[in-house]
């Protein structure tokens, strides 16, 4: 309480002439729990969350939501829309989704998680759109999966115990666009790289060396038996 009555000794001595800011602001300085069938949320021009009470008044404050008594969400609105930590909550209280908003769009950390506790997922947004890698994880926590934009090519990387296993992505190759697959050992040194031109519908792909020179050409309808060998190549064993 002291903490509240000093923050608005200072606001008033800053902005006197603006009560409403005074007033929302210190709501926000303290918890409000409510019921989740006390408010709703409207879409506006810009696809934006507005939310409002049942009795259609603009919602401002910092809010913990209950749904049948058990803790279900918790956000944070500034003049009807999402501004700060949104948190949704799983069984037990734990938390399912932690992720940060500006005006209603996603700005900031992403996190998900296991019931466990454990971090699930994870990547970061500006103004609506990722603006980081995302990388999974296991239920052990264990990075599974890592996708990312390097350069303006989008990256598909697969892991397992943290290691390396695969790789996705397209790569200019003397004029011609390939999705290139990408296979590590146990070592985590290039074990196969396998590409197949982007505009072309045949059953042809290519095998690379790690400088990215072509060292065979495979056609799975011609050659099954030597296709199916590298496409084994790709499984990944237990």
């Amino acid at each position: 309480m002291k903490n509240i009555l000093y923050s608005l000794c200072i606001l008033c001595l800053c902005s006197c002439n603006n009560i409403v800011d005074v007033v929302d602001e210190v709501k926000s300085l303290s918890k409000q729990t409510i019921d989740y069938n006390d408010y709703r949320y409207v879409i506006d021009k810009k696809d934006r969350r507005g939310y409002v009470t049942t009795d259609n008044e603009i919602m401002n404050g910092h809010y913990v939501v209950l749904r049948d008594g058990e803790l279900y969400e918790e956000f944070q609105i500034k003049k009807g829309f999402l501004h700060g930590v949104h948190i949704e909550y799983g069984k037990n209280g734990s938390i399912d989704t932690q992720k940060s908003y500006k005006h209603s769009y996603l700005d900031g950390p992403y996190f998900s998680y296991y019931p466990s506790g454990v971090l699930k997922y994870e990547t970061a947004y500006k103004n609506g759109k990722i603006n980081s890698a995302e990388i999974e994880y296991d239920a052990n926590g264990k990075k599974s999966r890592v996708m990312e934009t390097v350069d303006g090519v989008a990256y598909d990387h697969m892991y397992r115990n943290d290691q390396q296993l695969m790789s996705i992505y397209e790569k200019e190759i003397e004029d011609e666009t390939f999705e290139i697959i990408m296979k590590y050992d146990n070592f985590q040194n290039i074990e196969l790289i396998l590409g197949k031109k982007t505009k072309e519908e045949t059953p042809e792909f290519y095998v690379f060396d790690t400088n990215f020179e072509i060292v065979e050409i495979v056609n799975a309808q011609i050659d099954p038996q030597t296709a199916a060998y590298y496409l084994g190549m790709l499984r990944i064993t237990p």
